[in-house]
């Protein structure tokens, strides 16, 4: 996930997080309140498709978060089944911890493989493989690989 996340408040205007959307080539931004806690997002979608001059009257309320601990396979599988494209991290508190996009679990998918530790087969996943394909062994070893 990114940790150093750019965000934007309620009363912001439109134009600063279309500068941030458009500067930075991302797809949307976390709206937090003034102790930090995520209240929403601000998508492309929304930016196309509503009206308003400030962050407030375009964002998504209550978007969907995951708290800090979760698996990467759980947010993943929250992600595709719920079609979203960025899911804010919060802490215990609420307040933002990260967002965690596609291209961070496109990226992890592809520096990682889980390894048989019986035969040493490889094999993609966010989850190690129930059994080996090549000698039926259950255990894996997450290894990584940089890129």
């Amino acid at each position: 996930m990114t940790r150093d996340v750019r965000t934007v408040h309620v009363e912001d205007p439109v134009d600063a997080v279309v500068d941030i959307i458009v500067g930075m080539r991302i797809t949307g931004v976390p709206v937090v309140d003034d102790a930090g806690h995520c209240i929403g997002v601000v998508t492309e979608s929304d930016i196309l498709g509503k009206r308003g001059s400030t962050v407030g009257a375009i964002m998504t309320a209550d978007a969907v978060t995951v708290d800090e601990d979760v698996s990467l396979a759980e947010a993943a599988e929250l992600m595709l089944t719920r079609r979203i494209r960025r899911l804010p991290v919060v802490r215990g508190d609420g307040t933002l911890a990260g967002l965690l996009t596609r291209m961070d679990l496109v990226r992890w998918f592809g520096q990682t493989r889980w390894a048989c530790e019986w035969c040493g087969t490889a094999e993609r996943g966010l989850r190690p493989p129930n059994a080996c394909p090549q000698c039926g062994g259950e255990s894996w070893r997450l290894t990584i690989e940089e890129r």
